[in-house]
């Protein structure tokens, strides 16, 4: 992961900025533990079905929901942790990790919209030829 590196020292925010992130670092921490139980229980679930498409895509659900909320879980942490100890190199770090996060979701969103859009004009396609 590529770390984010700024020459300042000292950490300016003004006191309702800080509370304000610090309160959405919280929040990201609960999001990143809510998403990897659902994940899990997910799987779970999958594993009872016993059925082999259904486990796959499970196991595949929790690997890409690990992978994704690193991330957020790494901003979280990095974001509390500069604010802690007035550190902008650790603040920034956050920061970026949040942002990759953010390009992660966008691109998977892109992906689910073209699939999706395909599905609907293959849909259309196979309907217009009754």
């Amino acid at each position: 992961m590529e770390m984010y590196n700024e020459d300042t020292t000292g950490l300016s925010v003004s006191p309702k900025l800080k509370a304000d992130l610090l309160q959405a670092a919280t929040w990201a921490k609960i999001i990143v533990i809510t998403a990897w139980i659902t994940s899990v229980l997910s799987v779970i679930v999958n594993i009872r079905k016993h059925t082999g498409l259904a486990l796959v895509s499970g196991i595949v659900s929790v690997g890409l929901s690990i992978l994704i909320y690193i991330y957020l879980l790494h901003f979280s942490n990095q974001v509390k942790k500069g604010l802690d100890n007035n550190d902008q190199q650790m603040f920034n770090t956050g920061l970026f990790s949040l942002r990759t996060y953010f390009k992660i979701v966008s691109l998977l969103l892109i992906i689910a919209l073209g699939i999706g859009l395909i599905v609907i004009l293959f849909m259309f396609f196979f309907m217009s030829r009754k």
